[in-house]
């Protein structure tokens, strides 16, 4: 929806589009989650989501020749991808005794193609001069295409103590 931040402007010449609208879309989700006995547990989805009239800051040209940015509707984006993770204890599948103890390994990973469609960006060039581009089948900024996440949980009792390593794919912004 719109924010409060989209309808007013910061301390520079910002302008306001009087016919903002509000940001709509969907998403759909599709997975399966489960566990064999209490040792592994995994879950693994996919998703889409579409996002339409995205608003953005446009430069524009005054008639005096001044610059201005305009906060308006600029067009629409999707993503798609998978989600999944898997963790194992070895220590709960292969004794046969219940312990304090355990041992668990995780491993997550997470696909996402994100995209514009139609989406309209007007910027100054050095000639100071409005030029007009559009990101269509660009990367949605901040949105990595791929995120692996792993590490090894110990615990005993109550107490727990877990690592992690993580690595996050380079992202456009």
């Amino acid at each position: 929806p719109v924010q409060f931040a989209d309808l007013t402007a910061p301390p520079t010449p910002d302008t306001i589009d009087q016919d903002l609208k509000d940001a709509k879309g969907y998403n759909a989700d599709l997975g399966y989650r489960g566990k064999i006995k209490s040792y592994l547990f995994f879950d693994a989805g996919i998703y889409y989501l579409k996002y339409n009239n995205r608003i953005g800051t446009i430069v524009q040209q005054r008639a005096d020749g001044s610059f201005y940015n305009y906060r308006t509707n600029v067009g629409n984006s999707s993503s798609k991808g998978f989600e999944g993770i898997v963790e194992f204890s070895p220590v709960k599948a292969f004794s046969y005794k219940i312990n304090k103890a355990d041992v668990s390994v995780f491993v997550s990973y997470s696909y996402t193609d994100a995209q514009y469609g139609n989406f309209k960006v007007i910027t100054k060039n050095s000639s100071n001069q409005l030029v007009e581009t559009n990101l269509k089948n660009k990367k949605v900024e901040n949105a990595p295409e791929n995120i692996i996440r792993t590490g090894m949980t110990v615990s005993y009792n109550n107490l727990s103590l877990t690592g992690q390593l993580s690595y996050v794919d380079e992202s456009y912004s």
